[in-house]
């Protein structure tokens, strides 16, 4: 098989631009506009309408194409914790671009002081992370609970770190107990393409062609302790075969791209 061509200098350049200046005016003026409208807009409207737009720009920005497949035991609308592997900087906003309803993610709890970031994830209710000494999975768990109540869904990154070789990394199991007790499914969210966009500790941004599968609905009830390292190989054998193997289910759906 041949390698894709390399984009020219010059649609790099435009690319990078783009992502960096448009990216950054358009986050800030979605987040504006949901800060403004709290009042008098609930989380689901201020999310489809100001903080996923703001947020995938950033992806679109980056002139790539986006082909997005469902399997088909997945239900866009059904809540549930997206597991997603983790390559770059733009792995969220994609994500934003992708996940067909309203979701928050999970972040350290000392970013809510970072200026711009820290206030998005607020805005868009995400989860803090909190270390063992102050609680740590007990009030993450706690607060999965108040956004399945509220009818969102969840997006982890269980391999806790961006990737550096472009492989899927081993899955914590942080994340499958927080959607067991939170009494959520979880979805594979797999993503290929990422790497050529942007590489670690790149601020260069290239246009490629970036895929996106969505699993099927896992439940995670009654599941064991014991048991949830076996789900979390199961979901991450779904990563390894669509991202390192090239795999896609001959009958998933293409629904965009």
């Amino acid at each position: 098989m041949t390698e894709p061509a390399k984009p020219g200098a010059l649609k790099t350049a435009l690319s990078t631009t783009l992502t960096w200046t448009g990216g950054l005016a358009g986050l800030g003026i979605g987040s504006a506009l949901a800060f403004a409208t709290m009042p008098f807009l609930n989380q689901e409207k201020r999310h489809r309408w100001f903080l996923a737009p703001a947020m995938s720009a950033n992806v679109r920005l980056t002139l790539s194409s986006i082909r997005i497949y469902h399997d088909p035991g997945f239900d866009p609308a059904g809540r549930g914790v997206f597991i997603q592997n983790h390559v770059n900087m733009l792995d969220g906003q994609l994500a934003c671009d992708v996940i067909p309803h309203e979701f928050c993610g999970l972040y350290n709890y000392w970013h809510n002081w970072i200026p711009g970031y820290g206030w998005v994830m607020w805005l868009a209710r995400g989860i803090k992370v909190y270390p063992k000494s102050k609680g740590g999975v007990a009030r993450i768990t706690e607060q999965a609970k108040d956004r399945a109540e509220r009818n969102m869904s969840i997006l982890a990154f269980p391999e806790g770190h961006r990737t550096r070789s472009g492989q899927v990394g081993p899955f914590k199991k942080g994340a499958f107990v927080m959607a067991r007790d939170a009494g959520l499914p979880v979805v594979p969210l797999c993503v290929r393409g990422m790497l050529e966009v942007n590489r670690p500790k790149s601020t260069v941004f290239r246009p490629g062609k970036i895929e996106v599968f969505f699993g099927p609905q896992i439940p995670t009830a009654g599941v064991s302790d014991d048991g949830l390292a076996e789900l979390a190989e199961r979901v991450r054998e779904y990563h390894v075969r669509f991202v390192e193997e090239g795999w896609t289910p001959p009958d998933s759906q293409i629904v965009s791209g």
